[in-house]
């Protein structure tokens, strides 16, 4: 069942597939080491036959198919099916193919579909681990103005008497001043 809607026909067979993507880190190596990827959703291979006397079901399966909610994602299903569950899996989206063949040496259709699993548990996981946490900051005490502070520096500065170097210095560094100017005149 996808929701309230039992699928048409007879025959149905559900075949479940987990795909753990890792790559490999060996380069030219003979070294084993892999790098996990990520468990990827879960798929389900789902087949049936579907009699030419049931054209209505399979109309009905079609549209089930074709099934979107808003925008352009597909629609998604609670599914009941013993292997679907079994793998811990509860809503679904059709995928990739919906085939319909006639079948041999009888009057039905031969219907193959693919289902996805919709918000796998380690998608949320990785969802919740991902999330940023929200960092709250405070301090104690007054705020400063950066100019006063600034103004303040410079007037203590200059209110400090100067070394006998720094007086040396400071009258070289004028009488070269001094001379760059006159050039520049």
């Amino acid at each position: 069942m996808l929701d309230d809607y039992v699928l048409p026909g007879h025959g149905l067979m559900v075949q479940g597939a987990l795909e753990i993507k890792n790559e490999e880190l060996s380069g030219e190596t003979s070294s084993t080491s892999t790098v996990n990827k990520g468990v990827k959703p879960k798929q389900f291979t789902v087949s049936l036959q579907v009699p030419y006397t049931e054209v209505a079901g399979m109309k009905k399966l079609t549209a089930t198919a074709e099934a979107k909610d808003t925008g352009d994602r597909m629609r998604i299903y609670d599914c009941v099916n013993d292997t679907v569950n079994a793998m811990g899996v509860r809503q679904v989206q059709f995928t990739d193919r919906f085939a319909v063949n006639e079948a041999e040496g009888v009057r039905a259709w031969d219907v193959s579909f693919t289902l996805r699993e919709f918000q796998s548990r380690p998608e949320m996981v990785e969802q919740r681990e991902s999330a940023p946490k929200t960092v709250t900051q405070s301090s104690s005490g007054a705020a400063v103005d950066l100019a006063t502070a600034e103004e303040q520096q410079t007037a203590q500065a200059v209110a400090e008497p100067l070394t006998l170097l720094e007086k040396l210095l400071k009258a070289v560094d004028s009488a070269l001043g001094s001379g760059t100017e006159e050039r520049a005149s």
